[in-house]
């Protein structure tokens, strides 16, 4: 069932004389975030939970002329509602002119560095080139996700690396201690966040001899994507696009973003 998450903000009206019946009441609209992406965005029992979502949850009480739901759900699907113009706005993707679809960036919420782990007899060959010194592997990746990067897909498509995709990355991250995987990408953040977690199980023990990382394969920033494919229903998504990227730079600019990332990092 897909979840909807209320981020609500108070309208400040100065009455110089004027009634506060006249305001002008806030657009309401929804950005789509990923639900399986923790420890980025993701749901956990009826709460939208993540780094981003702090972030954007912030940002977003502070606009003054919108009023923002927060709808989490499968990555896949929130790409499908862009392309086909039934939503204006996505986090978090990274920039990439393979999605056509998605017009406009924010500015970045936050760099990502993505990197695969391996298992540890599979790194026992030096592999300092990627994704060339890791053909005839099969490698991992959430579904829908463009982070192995396109050498990786072109590989695939020629059958030198075999690719299989899965819905988050606790199911890859188990598939790599079962064998049945040799490799797996994503951001360093999000394979930390879940090994911590697969830690405190008794069955996967020693994690830090079985799993190695490999060498870093790309910094990314990660956005709010926006689609201009629909003006007819979103005919503010410019203007929502400026005003939501006023606020990221000033609170960039002094050190709220910083501090959401220490207090995120602190309690998880």
């Amino acid at each position: 069932m897909d979840m909807k998450f209320w981020v609500l903000f108070t309208t400040v009206i100065i009455a110089n004389g004027f009634s506060s019946a006249f305001a002008q009441p806030p657009t309401q609209v929804t950005v789509v975030g990923d639900r399986n992406y923790a420890p980025y965005s993701y749901v956990q029992g009826d709460t939208a939970k993540g780094l981003y979502v702090d972030i954007l949850t912030s940002a977003f009480k502070k606009l003054d002329s919108y009023q923002v739901i927060i709808e989490m759900i499968p990555w896949k699907r929130g790409l499908l509602k862009l392309e086909s113009g039934s939503e204006f706005a996505i986090f978090p993707p990274y920039y990439s002119q393979q999605r056509p679809y998605l017009n406009y960036y924010s500015v970045p919420i936050y760099q990502e560095i993505v990197i695969p782990i391996c298992r540890a007899e599979i790194l026992k060959i030096a592999r300092p080139n990627w994704p060339a010194d890791y053909s005839g592997l099969t490698v991992g990746s959430n579904r829908g996700f463009l982070t192995p990067g396109p050498a990786f897909f072109k590989m695939v498509e020629r059958q030198e690396i075999s690719l299989i995709e899965t819905a988050d990355s606790e199911i890859a991250l188990r598939m790599l201690l079962l064998k049945r995987i040799d490799c797996y990408v994503n951001s360093k953040l999000t394979i930390t966040w879940v090994l911590n977690k697969l830690r405190s199980q008794k069955a996967y023990k020693n994690l830090d001899q079985r799993l190695v990382f490999g060498e870093i394969i790309s910094k990314n920033n990660a956005y709010i994507g926006y689609s201009s494919l629909n003006k007819k229903r979103f005919p503010f998504v410019k203007d929502f696009h400026y005003q939501v990227d006023l606020i990221l730079k000033k609170m960039q600019k002094n050190g709220e973003i910083a501090a959401i990332l220490k207090k995120f990092i602190h309690d998880n």
